[in-house]
Order: C-alpha cells, then structure tokens, then sequence
C-alpha cells in the first residue's frame, strides 16, 4: 500500500473558493447571454462534446446540455484571447474618488522619497492606503 499525499488545509480551502469564484463568472456570464446566444452557446457546447465523446469520453454516456454548457463557457474564460465574444472586455475602469486620490498621493509621497526605496515598497504603500489587497503568490 503506497501513501498518497496529504494536501495542506489550506490549498484545499483555495482551491474551493477559487472554484466557487469561477462558477460564479460562469453564471454571470450566461445570465449576461440574450436568449440567443444562450441557444448558440448551447448548441456548440452539446455539438463539442459530442465530437468529444468519440475519444476521450467514449463509453461515459451523455452527461446532459448543463454539463457541456458551462464546461464550454469555463474554456472560453480561461482562452478569452482566442474567445472575447463569451469571455468580454473585462471589467470597466473603476474612477478613484478624491478621498482615495489623495491617500495614494501622499502614500507615495511617504515612500519615495526613502533612500533605497523599490517600487514594491511604493506600490504595497499605495495598496496599504487604499485598503486594496494584493494578489497571494503562488
């Protein structure tokens, strides 16, 4: 019998949330479709499965049109180069208020002028003062 690895807490508990985020998108996405693209999207997603099937999924059965569905809208997310229609724009630009403006402003003025000072160092300063949360490293 061969150990098998034990996944620490708390990648499992990024994981799932990452997840969750994700199929959040997904539903955001199709509710976002007109009752059209909704059936196109459809439409290729079974079309894409079924050719699908004839090779890695042969034999598994048809899993149902919502399966195929955010399946293919998950793919169109993660390849939005070669997707923009399903993928979209992105979010818009979010306008700074003044308030926040001026707490950048004098965040990096507090930190530039510091000897040595990187611009990690002003950027995490400016984060800091807009109580912005930097992404997690991997």
């Amino acid at each position: 019998m061969t150990d098998q690895p034990v996944i620490p807490e708390f990648l499992v508990s990024y994981l799932a949330k990452r997840d969750a985020i994700h199929a959040d998108k997904i539903a955001e996405v199709w509710a976002a479709l007109t009752e059209r693209e909704q059936g196109l999207v459809k439409d290729a997603a079974a079309m894409g499965w079924i050719q699908g099937a004839q090779s890695v999924h042969a034999g598994k059965g048809w899993p149902g049109d919502w399966v195929a569905v955010p399946t293919v809208i998950g793919a169109c997310l993660r390849l939005a180069d070669l997707y923009p229609t399903i993928a979209g724009p992105g979010p818009s630009p979010r306008r700074l208020t003044e308030a926040e403006h001026d707490a950048a402003w004098h965040a990096i003025e507090g930190t530039a002028g510091d000897p040595g000072t990187d611009p990690g160092t002003v950027l995490a300063a400016v984060l800091r003062a807009l109580n912005i949360d930097p992404p997690t490293t991997a």
